[in-house]
């Protein structure tokens, strides 16, 4: 860099008179400005105030300050298309060989990074593609085990709805057993308070009836009940068993038949 800069000083006073004075002066002051932020590190400020000097005063002396600088920038297409950009427009390099090495050496540089940058993108593209197949597997598994768990209700609506209308009767028999009770009770208070005596017997017989229609009532609800029941115990145990229901009819009356595999 100390190299360059006495170079281009030099440059600066043969040359001058073909630029304005204060182009001049502006340009040699801005390089040793950036003399100074490179020997210090700040690379961009450097490269920034060689851009500005070579704006004022193009001397291809500061295209080659400017690509060191771009290089500890960190900036290999910089360097490079300024190292070219030198050698292109300086008339005398002593070192050409040197920076055209240098040149290969910064090409070759590019072209891994372009190298490592592309094979970055790839990984990542199939980090992302078996990302997106895992998460596919996973909903697919999912779906499956929630497709195991859907048990497929062909039941007929005997199945599905008999234990609860069974269970529905037996009850409304147990409640009119219920009503025939309280009527059985009603009609023997009447008995007892009944000043004549047939009109007692005839009372109490009415009585009599009606209980004996509760408790049949009774019995009959709560064997119904408790059937409903066992029909839908048997159905919990035994989910994938289908039951054959029919209905029987007699002279005397109907009954309601399950019959179990």
């Amino acid at each position: 860099m100390l190299r360059v800069s006495y170079v281009f000083a030099i440059a600066l006073v043969l040359v001058g008179p073909a630029y304005a004075e204060d182009n001049r002066d502006k340009a040699l002051k801005l390089f040793e400005d950036s003399n100074k932020a490179y020997k210090s590190g700040k690379f961009e400020e450097a490269a920034d105030l060689l851009k500005k000097a070579y704006a004022l005063f193009p001397e291809p002396l500061l295209l080659y300050n400017l690509g060191r600088a771009q290089e500890g920038l960190g900036d290999p297409q910089g360097a490079l298309d300024s190292y070219k950009q030198y050698l292109a427009q300086a008339k005398q390099v002593d070192d050409r060989g040197a920076i055209e090495r240098r040149i290969e050496t910064l090409e070759a540089q590019i072209e891994k990074q372009k190298a490592d940058a592309e094979e970055a993108k790839r990984m990542a593209e199939e980090q992302a593609r078996l990302q997106a197949e895992q998460e596919r597997l996973r909903r697919e598994r999912e779906e499956q085990r929630g497709r195991e768990r859907e048990e497929i209700d062909d039941r007929t609506p005997v199945e599905k709805y008999g234990p609860w209308t069974v269970m529905g009767v037996g009850g409304a028999l147990v409640g009119t057993g219920l009503i025939f009770g309280i009527r059985s009770g009603a009609k023997h208070d009447d008995a007892v308070a009944a000043p004549a005596q047939r009109d007692a017997e005839s009372l109490q017989a009415s009585a009599q009836h009606y209980a004996t229609v509760a408790n049949v009532l009774f019995v009959t609800g709560g064997l119904v009940v408790a059937g409903g029941v066992a029909w839908k115990v048997w159905q919990w145990k035994h989910p994938h068993t289908q039951t054959t229901t029919s209905l029987q009819v007699t002279p005397t009356g109907a009954a309601i038949e399950w019959v179990f595999p």
